[in-house]
């Protein structure tokens, strides 16, 4: 992609030079003259030359910035829609990763039994295009799993507001909606609130007054709830709890303390069923 931006680049400087209908030399002259006013020359002034540069600089670094997040995100979602599924390196990466303890309460959103064999506890951002992928498996698990499996969701806004480890805004007003889909759930509508908000952009755009209306809440209950300090405190646990647990990115995945890297529906379903399995092996073994 790289090389075929910049061969386009090259390609049409023959155009242009026809368009200009200047000579090679005269083009070299104007270059070298743009460069002159750039630093300044002899006679500038030397504020205005140091504002040209800054203006340069920074017009550069925010396009490095843009290019360096639209290249990562690319490679990434790449990668994970064409790396091939293998289970013997599936179980062995998963088993090779190192097992937390992860305690959640009735504060947290959840489905399925909280005494299921699996469990599986997800830190999401509402502003996460992964977490969107993802939130679109989490109720085909949960139906096909049943009592077999406990889905716990917790919250890791990539929003500076509430969350010291981002240093650069990249979901802003992720921590509002973290703390609306806490009063959502104080009323008994986190997981209608979740969906809604996960739809596809095609559904078209949602505001937080809408979502409030199509879901019936009472909107003084919530948005007393949601400004107040018991939203704010159980986004903020969770994003410490995940701080602990090295997260760096949403969403983030553990199954059994376990991290998953891979969050594809197939990769899911099969570490699920394959803890299931070693649930049911140790419970045959056990003596009593």
């Amino acid at each position: 992609m790289c090389a075929v931006v910049h061969a386009i680049n090259l390609l049409l400087l023959f155009p242009l030079k026809r368009l200009t209908g200047r000579s090679t030399g005269q083009i070299i002259q104007a270059v070298a003259g743009a460069i002159r006013y750039l630093v300044g020359g002899k006679t500038a002034d030397p504020v205005a030359t140091r504002w040209k540069v800054v203006g340069f600089l920074a017009s550069g670094l925010v396009a490095v910035v843009i290019y360096q997040w639209v290249f990562v995100e690319y490679a990434l979602r790449t990668r994970a829609k064409e790396a091939p599924f293998d289970p013997k390196q599936a179980i062995a990466l998963f088993e090779s990763g190192l097992k937390h303890e992860i305690p959640f309460s009735d504060d947290d959103a959840q489905l399925g039994p909280a005494n299921a064999p699996v469990q599986m506890v997800v830190f999401n951002d509402f502003q996460c295009p992964g977490c969107r992928q993802l939130a679109q498996i989490i109720p085909g698990l949960a139906g096909k799993f049943k009592d077999k499996l406990h889905i716990v969701f917790k919250h890791f806004p990539l929003d500076s507001t509430c969350n010291s480890v981002v240093k650069m805004e990249l979901h802003p007003r992720a921590c509002e909606a973290a703390w609306a889909a806490e009063a959502a759930r104080e009323q008994g509508k986190f997981w209608a609130f979740h969906e809604i908000l996960f739809k596809p952009r095609s559904e078209g755009k949602v505001t937080l007054m809408s979502l409030v209306e199509n879901l019936g809440l009472n909107l003084d209950r919530f948005e007393a709830y949601r400004r107040g300090g018991k939203a704010h405190a159980k986004v903020q646990a969770d994003i410490d709890l995940g701080i602990r647990l090295g997260i760096d990115g949403t969403p983030s995945v553990f199954i059994d303390g376990r991290r998953v890297f891979d969050t594809r529906e197939l990769t899911l379903q099969f570490l699920i069923a394959y803890e299931i399995k070693q649930h049911n092996h140790v419970v045959s073994q056990d003596p009593q």
